[in-house]
């Protein structure tokens, strides 16, 4: 079980595939967790729902995460603590596994990041990731 050892917090990850990294933010918000992906609903039309970490892993680096303290993931709770410190994780984490660019996809609020990312998508508004 990977883990990255933040000051305050301990983030479990998983990593499947190679290619442009794409970093995963899984459904639940602040309880966001890796297992969501693979737990999620069919869409209303009956089409199932597609688990990023297989379905993309043949052509990018695809990075899951716990966010903290959801799923394995633990940290210090503080009174400053919001989307900033997630995002914080998000980035040491592209960090540790020595990405400078990267790719986003998720249900989560803070989407938003620093110039280092190249894309954004939310789940919701494609079809599938472009090549």
């Amino acid at each position: 079980m990977p883990t990255l050892k933040r000051p305050d917090a301990e983030i479990h990850y998983e990593v499947h595939g190679r290619g442009f990294p794409v970093l995963l933010y899984a459904p639940g918000g602040l309880r966001s967790q890796i297992g969501m992906w693979s737990a999620a609903p069919s869409y209303a039309n009956g089409v199932p729902w597609m688990d990023p970490r297989t379905a993309l892993a043949d052509h990018f680096t695809v990075i899951a995460m716990d966010q903290r303290n959801a799923g394995k993931s633990v940290a210090d709770v503080k009174p400053d603590h919001g989307w900033h410190t997630f995002a914080a994780d998000h980035l040491a984490l592209i960090d540790h596994l020595g990405f400078k660019k990267f790719r986003v996809m998720g249900r989560i609020a803070s989407l938003r990041q620093s110039c280092r990312t190249r894309s954004a998508y939310t789940r919701t508004a494609i079809p599938g990731m472009p090549r």
